[in-house]
């Protein structure tokens, strides 16, 4: 292979550089290193048996190519080369090929060189240079003791300085008059000060980050991120995150006024966010979701605070909170890093850009963590990994640095940065008329009118199959570090008197997010298969510290699932699995504080209503529960007619009711009802009783009854259970309340 070529494929795949910083180093334009870098890989492939194809289909086969050899031109054009991939064959098997020799290569240029050493010179003048000078007045053990320590801060020094950062400076600890920080209090200081402003500053602060984020299973993209936040008023913020070449924004959040919140994810950042859910507001296929939200202003500062913990935005205090729990949490020594001085920690653990800890596999991919902290403001500075086998050549990335920060006190500048006008540099525009509330202010993406009130999937059973006879399974307790829910449906439609059918329960909480897919009939590709309570289970780890785990019945009728986890360990989600009952009001009342009350709803009227539930629920076998309620519906005006054999409107009923029920529970816990349904002159016009196999009601004016015999035993079990009459009541107010909203 030529010289020219070594070098262009060294910088390529030992480094990291993109094609744009080797043309920059090695000379000639973008196009001329695309071609280097492939001719390499095409004079290397023969030594690996996966030759590259020169067939091409279509026009569109070679632009595909050149941006599946470029990882950021890759990352950014992700939905378009899968569509191409999708119906090219020829290009499919350029890309297995091209990965299969790029990952032999790497694998190849890294075995060779880490038998090589540094020159003897080198090595001589790098002693000469940590030797500690000696010293009549110190005692022997002393100085014996100081050389690891310089030795320690060198290698420090020399790993640490990762994507584009600034030299750093080693300190000798001897010159140091402050006293260095025990390792737990600067851990636990860091986590204080992640992703707030430092105190005593005015006006607006900005922060810029640089970091890395997988954008598929073998598809990365190093990215900037940065941040507006207002500390006096928190609801008052942007969140971005782009390539750290620049360009339209893998993610943007923007909070300039009191009651609005604009945002917008590309689609392959999309499934960091929201995993499998089918997203809203699709414009194309490589163009970003946009979605403008009517918030007030705690839901403002909690969108804040929900952002700030997922994706890109939460890997710093991934590694915090790793390092507060570890068990060889040690200082290696101090470094100058511009002008602020930062402490080096050191622990054995796992990368958040990985998969989970307890996955199959994870050992081998444990990794070393340096984090540099600042001694005098306790903030995370930077975080570096060592990959490798302990006692051998290990491999240095730096995963997170804090670039910049700032405070902003020009209100020109102030106004910038807010402005929607100027910031927003994406594709598409804001529909601000059709600004609607989110059902859940982790998922922005999820609009209030695509979530199903909790109350409405407990009629979902029905042998008529008007809702698909769905029956849901969910956790038997709110999964753990989960403050907020919601029921995604994804027809938009609102959810009727009687029920309405769900694809997804959503749990979110900070840092944490389970997705459980009650539609999705798909088996995972994992050899890891094993079987959980009723559930025979396929479990698939992916970077990101994510579970995917899909769930097929043991035996009838237990239907398909699958649950997408984020923060939860192999453990913790066996669990949650194993806990999975079918959806029953008990399930309802003992979350029903994690879902948003609809739009309106009066929180005392809620409180009232779940009351209400509660106490027809929890009479025991053998008693008897009696319950009054006045009802007020509105009518719409009749015109009068004389014909004696014209249908009575309403069948007789008035505006103001007053109805009556009996319920009875069985020793086999089956509910037995009477109810009487009054007019406001006291005249009775409906009576209904609910036996063990069927259901009688009697219009009186009418002088009919009709009767329904239930068609199935698991039906009949059902459809007993259920308080009908508080859950009806239920169901009626938040109907009204989302057709109002």
């Amino acid at each position: 292979m030529p010289l020219d070529q070594r070098f262009v494929l060294a910088l390529h795949l030992l480094l990291g550089y993109d094609l744009l910083r080797i043309a920059t180093i090695a000379g000639g334009d973008v196009s001329q290193q695309r071609a280097t870098i492939e001719q390499a890989i095409r004079n290397v492939a023969p030594a690996s048996g996966q030759a590259l194809t020169d067939r091409t289909t279509g026009e569109e086969c070679l632009p595909t190519r050149a941006a599946l050899i470029d990882p950021p031109t890759r990352a950014r054009r992700e939905s378009a080369l899968r569509l191409h991939l999708s119906s090219c064959a020829a290009c499919r098997s350029f890309a297995f090929s091209w990965d299969e020799n790029i990952r032999d290569a790497e694998h190849a240029l890294r075995s060779t060189l880490r038998e090589r050493t540094l020159p003897t010179e080198l090595i001589t003048r790098l002693v000469a240079v940590i030797r500690p000078k000696a010293r009549r007045d110190l005692r022997p053990l002393l100085r014996v003791l100081l050389i690891p320590t310089a030795v320690l801060a060198l290698l420090a020094a020399l790993i640490l300085p990762g994507i584009g950062g600034n030299p750093v400076t080693v300190v000798d600890n001897r010159d140091i008059d402050a006293p260095i920080v025990e390792p737990r209090q600067l851990v636990e200081q860091a986590i204080a000060a992640a992703d707030s402003a430092p105190l005593g500053g005015s006006g607006v602060w900005y922060a810029q980050w640089e970091t890395m984020w997988y954008l598929g299973p073998e598809t990365y993209a190093p990215i900037r991120a940065e941040a507006w936040i207002d500390p006096r008023k928190p609801e008052r913020h942007r969140l971005q995150i782009t390539h750290s070449d620049g360009g339209a924004p893998y993610e943007f959040q923007l909070s300039s006024v009191r009651d609005r919140l604009y945002y917008a994810v590309e689609p392959r950042y999309s499934e960091t966010i929201y995993g499998h859910l089918a997203a809203i507001g699709l414009r194309g296929d490589d163009e970003p979701y946009l979605q403008a939200l009517a918030m007030d202003v705690p839901q403002l500062t909690q969108a804040l605070g929900a952002r700030l913990s997922s994706g890109v935005w939460g890997v710093d205090n991934f590694y915090l909170q790793q390092a507060a729990e570890a068990d060889d949490l040690r200082t290696l020594g101090r470094q100058r890093d511009g002008d602020r001085l930062v402490q080096i920690l050191s622990f054995d653990g796992v990368s958040p850009l990985g998969i989970p800890a307890d996955a199959p596999g994870a050992t081998a991919q444990r990794v070393t963590v340096l984090l540099a902290i600042d001694s005098e403001d306790g903030r995370l500075r930077s975080a570096t990994e060592l990959s490798g086998p302990p006692g051998g050549t290990q491999v240095s990335r730096q995963t997170w640095r804090l670039v910049a920060e700032e405070w902003i006190n020009s209100a020109q500048q102030i106004d910038t940065a807010f402005s929607l006008r100027s910031s927003w540099n994406g594709i598409g525009d804001f529909n601000e008329r059709q600004a609607e509330a989110a059902a859940i202010v982790d998922l922005p993406l999820l609009p209030a009118r695509q979530s199903v009130y909790p109350s409405a999937p407990l009629f979902n059973y029905d042998e008529g199959n008007q809702y698909g006879s769905q029956q849901l399974y969910v956790p038997a307790d709110a999964p753990p570090g989960i403050t907020r829910a919601a029921f995604y449906s994804n027809t938009g439609r609102i959810p009727g008197v009687w029920g309405a059918e769900v694809d997804a329960l959503v749990y979110a909480g900070p840092g944490r997010r389970l997705i459980i897919d009650f539609n999705n009939n798909n088996v995972l590709r994992s050899d890891d298969r094993l079987m959980v309570g009723p559930w025979r289970a396929a479990l698939l780890a992916g970077r990101g510290q994510r579970y995917t785990i899909s769930l097929r019945e043991a035996a009838p009728p237990t239907p398909a699932l699958r649950i997408e986890a984020v923060g939860y360990t192999r453990a913790e989600l066996l669990a949650i699995v194993e806990s999975l009952r079918p959806y029953t009001l008990n399930s309802f009342l003992g979350q029903e504080e994690l879902f948003a009350a609809p739009v309106g709803l009066d929180p005392a009227v809620r409180r009232l209503l779940g009351d209400a539930l509660r106490a027809e629920a929890s009479f025991s076998e053998g008693q008897a529960y009696r319950e009054r309620s006045a009802i007020f519906w509105r009518h719409k005006p009749q015109t009068e007619t004389a014909d004696p054999f014209a249908p009575l409107a309403y069948r007789g009923a008035s505006e103001a009711q007053a109805s009556e029920t009996w319920l009875h529970r069985s020793a086999d816990s089956v509910i037995h009802s009477f109810t009487s349904y009054r007019n406001q002159r006291n005249e009775e016009f409906y009576r209904s009783f609910r036996g063990a196999q069927s259901y009688w009601f009697y219009y009186p004016r009418l002088d009919r009854l009709s009767h329904i015999a239930y068609g199935s035993a698991l039906f009949s079990a059902y459809y007993q259970r259920i308080p009908w009459e508080a859950l009806k009541l239920l169901n009626n107010v938040v109907f009204s309340m989302q057709k109002r909203a």
